[in-house]
């Protein structure tokens, strides 16, 4: 008898210390301070003038406080933030890419002396979460370099935060979820977009045959959701804009893989 009651009162114990210990790995991981970079090349404040306005905004991760799987997280955003206009997959300073762009501009208007609309290159990156594990990162690019329209690229990207590894869907998600997986993001598609289930994505202007809505390959988790993002001219028209779509973890409890990232 009195072992059965050391065995009851021990157990109690073990599953504290394990939710504990559980917390503990789970507590945000990520340590930065956020950093801002500009120039502008003329009068920008003043229409019809020309002008280049360049601004990057972004955290600067503290590796001193954090654990050394990190580094792969600050890579992505130093590879985001400073990615070649040229050649997205070379990294230049910020001194090179806006000297650069400067350049390019100044050269334009010696071409055509009545040219006067401004340009514009924005970016940005922010810690979109630090929880449960799992660091996600949202990068925003805005710009307008001539041409009938700017663009906006927005990109979603999330880590182990105890690797540091990249995650995918199949880290996400059991073996096998892809067919249920692509029915729960039809079905907030669908609302995030007003689009009624009787009629079809293409119907709705979408670039998507019947059945095959593809996720997307940013993906972010936030508190208690899973965001998806798909930019415009990945599936629709610019016309159509981005849509985001935002999935309560709630809801994908059928296809999460067991003991991963999301099975908290």
């Amino acid at each position: 008898m009195g072992k059965q009651r050391s065995l009851l009162f021990l157990v109690p114990l073990l599953i504290l210390a394990g939710c504990s210990a559980r917390r503990e790995t789970r507590a945000p991981v990520l340590r930065y301070q956020m950093q801002s970079l500009s120039r502008t090349f003329g009068i920008c404040d003043s229409a019809g003038t020309p002008c280049v306005s360049i601004r990057f905004s972004y955290p600067a991760v503290t590796r001193a406080t954090s654990p050394p799987s990190i580094d792969s997280i600050a890579a992505y955003i130093n590879d985001q933030m400073f990615a070649s206009l040229e050649d997205g997959e070379l990294v230049q300073p910020f001194d090179s890419i806006a000297s650069g762009l400067v350049g390019q501009y100044i050269d334009l208007t010696e071409e055509f002396a009545d040219y006067r609309s401004p340009w514009t290159l924005e970016r940005s990156c922010a810690v979109f979460s630090d929880t449960a594990g799992v660091v996600s990162i949202r990068f925003e690019e805005t710009s307008y370099l001539g041409g009938a329209h700017g663009l906006d690229i927005v990109r979603l990207a999330s880590f182990d935060a105890s690797t540091g590894r990249q995650l995918a869907y199949g880290d996400l998600f059991r073996p096998g979820y892809e067919r249920e997986f692509a029915g729960i993001v039809e079905k907030h598609f669908r609302e995030a977009r007003s689009i009624p289930d009787s009629q079809s994505l293409g119907d709705a202007g979408f670039w998507i045959e019947e059945g095959k809505l593809e996720p997307p390959p940013n993906v972010a988790v936030g508190n208690g959701v899973l965001v998806l993002y798909y930019n415009p001219y990945e599936i629709a028209p610019y016309a159509l804009g981005p849509t985001e779509v935002r999935i309560p973890l709630a809801s994908l409890k059928i296809v999460i893989r067991r003991n991963g990232p999301l099975d908290y």
